[in-house]
Protein backbone atom coordinates (compact mmCIF):
# COMPACT_ATOMS: atom_id res chain seq x y z
CA UNK A 1 0.00 0.00 0.00
CA UNK A 2 1.06 3.60 -0.60
CA UNK A 3 1.77 5.82 2.38
CA UNK A 4 -1.52 7.69 1.97
CA UNK A 5 -3.74 4.71 1.20
CA UNK A 6 -6.40 3.82 3.74
CA UNK A 7 -7.08 0.20 4.67
CA UNK A 8 -9.89 0.02 7.21
CA UNK A 9 -9.78 -3.77 7.17
CA UNK A 10 -6.60 -3.60 9.24
CA UNK A 11 -7.84 -0.90 11.62
CA UNK A 12 -7.98 -1.82 15.30
CA UNK A 13 -8.78 0.25 18.38
CA UNK A 14 -6.05 0.57 21.01
CA UNK A 15 -8.58 0.06 23.80
CA UNK A 16 -11.77 -1.79 24.69
CA UNK A 17 -15.03 -0.22 25.85
CA UNK A 18 -15.94 -2.20 28.96
CA UNK A 19 -19.21 -4.06 28.55
CA UNK A 20 -19.77 -2.82 25.01
CA UNK A 21 -18.95 -4.08 21.53
CA UNK A 22 -16.19 -2.31 19.63
CA UNK A 23 -17.33 1.02 18.13
CA UNK A 24 -18.63 0.81 14.59
CA UNK A 25 -16.04 1.68 11.94
CA UNK A 26 -17.78 3.69 9.24
CA UNK A 27 -16.75 3.00 5.69
CA UNK A 28 -16.20 5.92 3.31
CA UNK A 29 -19.47 5.05 1.56
CA UNK A 30 -21.37 5.08 4.86
CA UNK A 31 -19.80 8.40 5.87
CA UNK A 32 -20.71 9.99 2.54
CA UNK A 33 -24.26 8.67 2.72
CA UNK A 34 -24.72 9.94 6.28
CA UNK A 35 -23.50 13.46 5.52
CA UNK A 36 -25.72 13.73 2.46
CA UNK A 37 -28.70 13.95 4.83
CA UNK A 38 -27.50 17.25 6.35
CA UNK A 39 -26.89 20.78 5.19
CA UNK A 40 -23.16 20.52 5.85
CA UNK A 41 -20.98 20.02 8.92
CA UNK A 42 -19.19 22.96 10.53
CA UNK A 43 -16.60 22.22 13.22
CA UNK A 44 -14.70 24.72 15.35
CA UNK A 45 -12.14 24.31 18.09
CA UNK A 46 -8.62 23.41 19.14
CA UNK A 47 -6.24 20.67 18.01
CA UNK A 48 -8.49 17.88 19.28
CA UNK A 49 -11.35 19.21 17.17
CA UNK A 50 -8.95 19.52 14.25
CA UNK A 51 -8.12 15.83 14.57
CA UNK A 52 -11.84 15.05 14.88
CA UNK A 53 -12.38 16.73 11.51
CA UNK A 54 -9.27 15.20 9.97
CA UNK A 55 -10.57 11.76 10.88
CA UNK A 56 -13.76 12.59 9.01
CA UNK A 57 -11.78 13.88 6.02
CA UNK A 58 -9.79 10.63 5.90
CA UNK A 59 -13.05 8.70 5.61
CA UNK A 60 -14.53 11.05 3.01
CA UNK A 61 -11.41 10.80 0.85
CA UNK A 62 -10.55 7.18 1.66
CA UNK A 63 -7.01 8.48 1.99
CA UNK A 64 -4.52 10.20 4.28
CA UNK A 65 -3.85 12.80 1.57
CA UNK A 66 -5.60 15.62 3.41
CA UNK A 67 -2.86 18.27 3.38
CA UNK A 68 -1.30 20.59 0.84
CA UNK A 69 2.24 19.70 1.85
CA UNK A 70 4.99 19.94 -0.78
CA UNK A 71 7.56 18.75 1.79
CA UNK A 72 5.60 15.51 2.29
CA UNK A 73 5.88 15.71 6.06
CA UNK A 74 2.18 15.03 6.52
CA UNK A 75 1.68 11.67 4.86
CA UNK A 76 0.02 8.67 6.44
CA UNK A 77 -0.27 8.70 10.21
CA UNK A 78 2.04 11.72 10.48
CA UNK A 79 -0.93 13.94 9.59
CA UNK A 80 -1.74 13.43 13.28
CA UNK A 81 1.63 12.86 14.94
CA UNK A 82 3.34 15.79 13.21
CA UNK A 83 0.57 18.16 14.18
CA UNK A 84 2.66 21.28 14.81
CA UNK A 85 3.64 21.36 11.15
CA UNK A 86 0.64 19.67 9.61
CA UNK A 87 -1.92 22.06 11.09
CA UNK A 88 -0.37 24.80 8.94
CA UNK A 89 -0.84 22.89 5.69
CA UNK A 90 -3.91 20.74 6.39
CA UNK A 91 -7.03 20.95 4.29
CA UNK A 92 -9.82 22.45 6.38
CA UNK A 93 -12.61 22.49 3.81
CA UNK A 94 -13.99 19.46 1.95
CA UNK A 95 -14.24 21.55 -1.24
CA UNK A 96 -10.45 21.31 -1.43
CA UNK A 97 -10.55 17.58 -0.74
CA UNK A 98 -10.45 14.79 -3.30
CA UNK A 99 -13.37 13.03 -1.67
CA UNK A 100 -15.02 9.82 -2.88
CA UNK A 101 -18.61 10.93 -2.28
CA UNK A 102 -21.10 11.12 -5.13
CA UNK A 103 -21.84 14.70 -4.12
CA UNK A 104 -19.99 17.40 -2.18
CA UNK A 105 -20.23 16.61 1.57
CA UNK A 106 -19.74 20.26 2.68
CA UNK A 107 -17.53 19.96 5.74
CA UNK A 108 -15.40 22.80 7.10
CA UNK A 109 -13.21 23.29 10.16
CA UNK A 110 -12.50 26.64 11.82
CA UNK A 111 -9.28 26.53 13.85
CA UNK A 112 -9.91 28.39 17.11
CA UNK A 113 -7.73 27.39 20.01
CA UNK A 114 -7.08 30.59 21.95
CA UNK A 115 -8.82 33.90 22.49
CA UNK A 116 -7.12 36.78 20.75
CA UNK A 117 -7.96 38.83 23.85
CA UNK A 118 -6.85 36.13 26.29
CA UNK A 119 -5.77 38.54 29.06
CA UNK A 120 -9.25 40.02 29.18
CA UNK A 121 -11.26 36.89 28.65
CA UNK A 122 -13.06 37.23 31.97
CA UNK A 123 -14.29 40.73 31.12
CA UNK A 124 -17.94 41.24 30.31
CA UNK A 125 -18.96 39.73 27.02
CA UNK A 126 -19.91 43.08 25.47
CA UNK A 127 -16.22 44.02 25.55
CA UNK A 128 -15.64 41.30 22.95
CA UNK A 129 -18.66 41.84 20.74
CA UNK A 130 -16.51 42.20 17.62
CA UNK A 131 -14.81 38.87 18.17
CA UNK A 132 -18.12 37.14 18.88
CA UNK A 133 -19.48 38.59 15.64
CA UNK A 134 -16.49 37.17 13.76
CA UNK A 135 -17.31 33.72 15.14
CA UNK A 136 -20.98 34.02 14.19
CA UNK A 137 -20.10 35.35 10.74
CA UNK A 138 -17.79 32.39 10.17
CA UNK A 139 -20.63 29.98 10.77
CA UNK A 140 -23.12 31.98 8.71
CA UNK A 141 -20.66 32.26 5.82
CA UNK A 142 -20.31 28.48 5.80
CA UNK A 143 -24.08 27.91 5.85
CA UNK A 144 -24.60 30.47 3.08
CA UNK A 145 -21.97 28.77 0.93
CA UNK A 146 -23.97 25.54 0.82
CA UNK A 147 -26.21 25.25 -2.28
CA UNK A 148 -29.91 25.97 -1.85
CA UNK A 149 -30.93 22.33 -2.32
CA UNK A 150 -28.76 21.31 0.64
CA UNK A 151 -29.78 24.28 2.79
CA UNK A 152 -33.18 22.61 3.04
CA UNK A 153 -31.53 20.24 5.52
CA UNK A 154 -30.25 21.07 8.98
CA UNK A 155 -26.54 21.87 9.19
CA UNK A 156 -24.52 20.21 11.94
CA UNK A 157 -22.32 22.35 14.18
CA UNK A 158 -19.67 20.86 16.48
CA UNK A 159 -17.64 23.16 18.73
CA UNK A 160 -15.05 22.40 21.40
CA UNK A 161 -12.83 24.76 23.34
CA UNK A 162 -11.58 25.26 26.87
CA UNK A 163 -8.23 23.63 27.51
CA UNK A 164 -6.13 26.55 26.24
CA UNK A 165 -7.70 29.11 28.54
CA UNK A 166 -7.76 27.18 31.77
CA UNK A 167 -11.17 25.52 31.55
CA UNK A 168 -13.04 28.81 32.14
CA UNK A 169 -16.64 27.75 31.64
CA UNK A 170 -17.95 31.33 31.56
CA UNK A 171 -15.65 32.11 28.64
CA UNK A 172 -17.01 29.16 26.66
CA UNK A 173 -20.55 30.09 27.63
CA UNK A 174 -20.31 33.78 26.70
CA UNK A 175 -18.09 33.50 23.64
CA UNK A 176 -19.42 30.35 22.00
CA UNK A 177 -22.57 28.80 23.44
CA UNK A 178 -24.94 31.67 24.19
CA UNK A 179 -24.20 33.71 21.03
CA UNK A 180 -24.61 30.67 18.77
CA UNK A 181 -27.86 29.56 20.36
CA UNK A 182 -29.28 33.07 20.27
CA UNK A 183 -28.18 33.65 16.67
CA UNK A 184 -29.71 30.40 15.39
CA UNK A 185 -32.88 30.35 17.49
CA UNK A 186 -35.07 31.38 14.55
CA UNK A 187 -33.12 29.61 11.80
CA UNK A 188 -35.10 27.42 9.45
CA UNK A 189 -34.13 24.66 9.39
CA UNK A 190 -32.63 24.68 12.86
CA UNK A 191 -29.03 23.53 13.11
CA UNK A 192 -28.09 20.36 14.98
CA UNK A 193 -25.53 21.70 17.48
CA UNK A 194 -23.06 19.78 19.60
CA UNK A 195 -20.40 20.63 22.11
CA UNK A 196 -17.62 18.06 21.89
CA UNK A 197 -16.37 17.13 25.35
CA UNK A 198 -12.73 16.37 26.09
CA UNK A 199 -11.45 12.78 25.90
CA UNK A 200 -9.81 10.76 28.65
CA UNK A 201 -6.41 11.89 29.92
CA UNK A 202 -3.81 9.22 29.13
CA UNK A 203 -1.11 8.21 31.65
CA UNK A 204 1.69 9.70 29.52
CA UNK A 205 0.38 13.25 29.98
CA UNK A 206 3.35 15.63 30.04
CA UNK A 207 4.17 16.42 33.67
CA UNK A 208 3.99 20.21 33.38
CA UNK A 209 0.42 19.92 32.07
CA UNK A 210 -0.74 17.11 34.36
CA UNK A 211 -2.05 19.32 37.19
CA UNK A 212 -4.13 21.74 35.11
CA UNK A 213 -5.11 19.24 32.45
CA UNK A 214 -5.31 16.03 34.49
CA UNK A 215 -8.22 13.58 34.70
CA UNK A 216 -10.17 15.23 37.52
CA UNK A 217 -9.96 18.72 36.07
CA UNK A 218 -10.91 17.49 32.60
CA UNK A 219 -13.89 15.51 33.88
CA UNK A 220 -15.02 18.48 35.96
CA UNK A 221 -15.00 20.76 32.91
CA UNK A 222 -16.98 18.22 30.90
CA UNK A 223 -19.52 17.99 33.74
CA UNK A 224 -19.76 21.77 34.08
CA UNK A 225 -20.45 22.24 30.36
CA UNK A 226 -22.99 19.41 30.44
CA UNK A 227 -24.81 21.14 33.32
CA UNK A 228 -24.70 24.52 31.58
CA UNK A 229 -26.20 23.07 28.41
CA UNK A 230 -29.02 21.43 30.34
CA UNK A 231 -29.88 24.86 31.76
CA UNK A 232 -29.50 27.13 28.73
CA UNK A 233 -30.50 24.70 25.99
CA UNK A 234 -32.96 22.07 27.24
CA UNK A 235 -34.84 19.94 24.79
CA UNK A 236 -34.13 17.67 21.88
CA UNK A 237 -31.62 18.00 19.06
CA UNK A 238 -34.34 18.38 16.43
CA UNK A 239 -35.61 21.38 18.39
CA UNK A 240 -32.22 23.08 18.13
CA UNK A 241 -31.03 22.18 21.63
CA UNK A 242 -27.27 21.78 21.95
CA UNK A 243 -26.14 18.42 23.29
CA UNK A 244 -22.73 17.32 24.47
CA UNK A 245 -20.81 14.58 22.70
CA UNK A 246 -19.40 12.41 25.46
CA UNK A 247 -15.90 11.05 24.84
CA UNK A 248 -14.24 10.58 28.22
CA UNK A 249 -15.42 7.08 29.14
CA UNK A 250 -15.26 5.79 25.57
CA UNK A 251 -11.62 6.87 25.19
CA UNK A 252 -10.37 5.79 28.61
CA UNK A 253 -7.42 3.51 27.92
CA UNK A 254 -6.80 4.69 24.35
CA UNK A 255 -3.14 5.03 23.39
CA UNK A 256 -1.94 8.62 22.98
CA UNK A 257 1.33 9.42 21.23
CA UNK A 258 2.02 12.61 23.23
CA UNK A 259 -0.23 12.54 26.29
CA UNK A 260 -2.98 14.67 24.73
CA UNK A 261 -3.58 13.72 21.10
CA UNK A 262 -4.44 10.49 19.35
CA UNK A 263 -3.61 9.14 15.92
CA UNK A 264 -5.07 6.80 13.34
CA UNK A 265 -3.16 3.91 14.90
CA UNK A 266 -0.76 3.73 17.79
CA UNK A 267 2.73 4.57 16.60
CA UNK A 268 4.90 1.52 15.81
CA UNK A 269 7.30 2.23 18.66
CA UNK A 270 4.45 2.23 21.20
CA UNK A 271 3.14 -1.14 20.12
CA UNK A 272 6.39 -3.03 20.46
Amino acid sequence: MGENELDLSSFTFSYDVEGCPAPHIFSPAEACDLLSAFGGVFTRGDSLMRQFTQGLFILLSNSFAIANDPDRLCTGNSIFTNGKHCKTVSIFNSRELEHVCSEEPFVAYDQIWKFSHEQGVQDKVEHHAGWIMDLLNGYQTFVSSVPANRRRYSPVSVVSDGIHYGWRVNATLEMHLLPFLSNTSSANPRPIPFFSSYPAVPPNKIEKFAVKQGPERTKRYNAEIRKVLSEISPGELYQGAMHQLEWYNSTDGAVSFDGTHYSYQREPRSST
